[in-house]
């Protein structure tokens, strides 16, 4: 017995239409997903957004020939996810530091978590921009402002750039030459101002004042401190507490 639909269709919402991607767009991101259907490849991707490699150890690593491996690099690197550069003798590999890749980075992890519950989720981000953040707001101001928020929390250069989606030598790279600084002396000056601050403006305990800045040890805190500003913490209140 045959049966056959005999209400109309509802017309698609117009607004819905309107937001509907383009043929071209649907192409381009059906080509980033392209790059990584083949798991070795994605493999090689994964690993690249956390560090730099030259291509014999990634040879090694994942137990591939070199022409295998050189195949694999090249679409990844005509495809916009791959950076390469000179050092000495060797050719280092990298993830392109771009929304793209990050994106695609996020997707392949939240995706293998699915697929396989086993797999390690430490690297997978949740971290989404906070409310009233511009989503175009370039990647290092968030990372830049991120830092500046959570003063009390002890972050690793590591988890900045897993956070990013990049490696810890392109973010340090990119971040020095966006701030004109490191970032470890970047985060030091944010969170001895900010220790400076609320030994000038608060009665805080210095041992308060130092969890407030990551320091776990209130005596590594007062050493910090010392050597940043010259005067122990206690010295520094006495001298620039207003009268």
């Amino acid at each position: 017995m045959s049966h056959s639909c005999h209400h109309t269709p509802s017309p698609f919402d117009k607004d819905l239409l309107t937001k509907s991607p383009s043929a071209t767009a649907a192409e381009g991101a059906a080509e980033g997903f392209k790059l990584l259907a083949d798991p070795t490849r994605l493999r090689i991707f994964w690993l690249l957004c956390h560090t730099e490699a030259c291509p014999s150890k990634l040879s090694s690593f994942f137990a591939i020939s070199a022409p295998n491996l050189s195949h694999h690099l090249r679409l990844l690197r005509e495809g916009g996810l791959l950076l390469s550069r000179r050092e000495g003798k060797e050719v280092v590999y990298g993830v392109a530091p771009s929304p793209k890749t990050r994106l695609l980075h996020r997707a392949a992890e939240e995706l293998m978590q699915i697929a396989c519950p086993e797999y390690s989720a430490d690297f997978i981000h949740h971290e989404h921009p906070q409310k009233g953040e511009a989503e175009d707001e370039a990647p290092l101001e968030r990372l830049h402002d991120y830092v500046a928020r959570n003063l009390d929390k002890r972050i690793t250069i590591a988890s900045l750039a897993r956070r990013a989606s990049t490696n810890p030598t392109t973010l340090q790279r990119a971040f020095k030459a966006r701030y004109g600084a490191s970032l470890a002396v970047h985060m030091r000056e944010h969170r001895m101002k900010r220790a400076s601050y609320l030994l000038r403006e608060t009665d805080m305990p210095v041992s308060e004042i130092a969890r407030a800045v990551s320091y776990r040890n209130a005596s590594k805190f007062s050493a910090a401190f010392a050597a940043y500003f010259s005067l122990s913490p206690l010295s520094y209140r006495k001298r620039h507490r207003p009268q």
